[in-house]
């Protein structure tokens, strides 16, 4: 083997080195980013639910206290699926149906 070869070889080695041992902390840093990024998606998440809940909760508070009031008044409340109907208690076979379109037929 001739001596000009062996002269550059030691720094193609130590490149190389450098090279593999960058994209080890490039790997590192980008995997610590990912996992970053999904603790904050998640706690993003977690919030909005927490956020969805108590909403949920509130309306159907409000669904019952509806309900205890149209009850006072005679009224009674029937729901099948996007169909509700209003049933009056103090007149015999008297129903009012009303139909009640959902969000996807809204949008459109």
């Amino acid at each position: 083997m001739p001596d000009n070869l062996l002269i550059p070889l030691p720094s193609i080695v130590l490149s190389l080195c450098m090279i593999i041992g960058g994209l080890f902390v490039f790997r590192r840093a980008y995997v610590k980013q990912l996992g970053e990024l999904q603790e904050r998606i998640i706690s993003t998440y977690k919030a909005q639910n927490e956020a969805l809940e108590k909403d949920l909760a509130n309306l159907r508070h409000e669904i019952t206290a509806m309900r205890l009031a149209f009850k006072q008044l005679g009224l009674e409340i029937e729901i099948n699926g996007t169909t509700i109907t209003i049933i009056d208690g103090q007149q015999a076979k008297r129903k009012r149906i009303i139909q009640v379109p959902t969000i996807e037929d809204e949008m459109h």
